[in-house]
């Protein structure tokens, strides 16, 4: 004889829960009864899941020197909560931490966040701002990926989407020139400092600086590597860190037969 017995699953029952139940047989012909059959153990799946989903955004391009702000939304696409959530971020090599909100915290390179909870349907956002460095090379693409991890969700840790940020340099500079004294003398040495300021936000590539050499006066020495070319000394300065000044010096020699009152004018590049 073959009997069937149909029963109603609780609503509320959790998913992984095990619904174990035995039969027993018993007959007043049978002295060995009553018997139990084997446990019959049945898993609960009622496809009530949290499904996390990460998605991650960047500006296309930062300068050098400036701060670069990420943004992260953190959904769950499932049915059921998401529960103790770790939202992770390695920070890139070429950025330095600055700021987190929603209590995100730099551990060891990786900026986390823990969000306790989140409901079906519910999502949250979050920002991450780093600064990068002004002597970052132009044209350097930055990349990064953010992770997201709960209990809950049964396929984590999920990856956001991969986010490129290119490297753009922009340098503020900004010339000075005076002479050692305001009244030149026929047939002495006249002294000029060159200041060379960079005011960023990126350091400065590949600086030259030139200065002619004025009428009425001769090249006699420039220092930091001068060199004087068809009277024009031009300086190979190279890099100049944002914030930094460079400090340079011509002497000419004034011509004796200058006459008093001659006008010695000179403007450097």
């Amino acid at each position: 004889m073959t009997l069937s017995l149909v029963v109603l699953v609780d609503a509320d029952l959790a998913d992984g829960t095990v619904i174990s139940n035995i039969a027993i047989v018993n007959s007043p012909t049978d002295p060995e009864t009553p018997k139990e059959s084997d446990p019959d153990e049945t898993p609960v799946d009622n496809n009530r899941r949290a499904m996390l989903m990460l998605e991650k955004s960047a500006p296309m391009t930062v300068i050098a020197g400036n701060n670069l702000t990420y943004t992260f939304t953190l959904s769950n696409q499932g049915t059921a909560p998401a529960r103790n959530i770790r939202v992770s971020d390695m920070l890139p090599a070429e950025v330095n931490f600055v700021s987190a909100d929603m209590g995100g915290m730099l551990e060891g390179g990786e900026v986390v966040w823990n969000v306790a909870e989140l409901l079906p349907g519910a999502a949250v956002t979050l920002t991450l701002e780093v600064m990068v460095p002004a002597n970052v090379a132009m044209g350097t693409v930055i990349s990064n990926m953010a992770q997201a991890a709960s209990p809950d969700d049964m396929d984590s840790p999920v990856n956001s989407n991969g986010v490129d940020v290119t490297v753009e340099t922009l340098a503020n500079l900004a010339i000075m020139k005076r002479s050692d004294t305001p009244v030149a003398i026929a047939g002495e040495n006249l002294a000029y400092t060159i200041t060379v300021t960079n005011n960023g936000p990126s350091d400065a590539q590949e600086v030259v600086v030139t200065d002619p050499i004025p009428v009425g006066t001769s090249f006699v020495s420039a220092d930091m590597g001068g060199m004087l070319e068809n009277g024009i000394v031009t300086w190979n300065v190279g890099t100049i860190p944002a914030g930094e000044t460079v400090t340079l010096s011509l002497v000419v020699l004034v011509d004796a037969n200058l006459a008093d009152g001659t006008i010695i004018s000179n403007i450097a590049r």
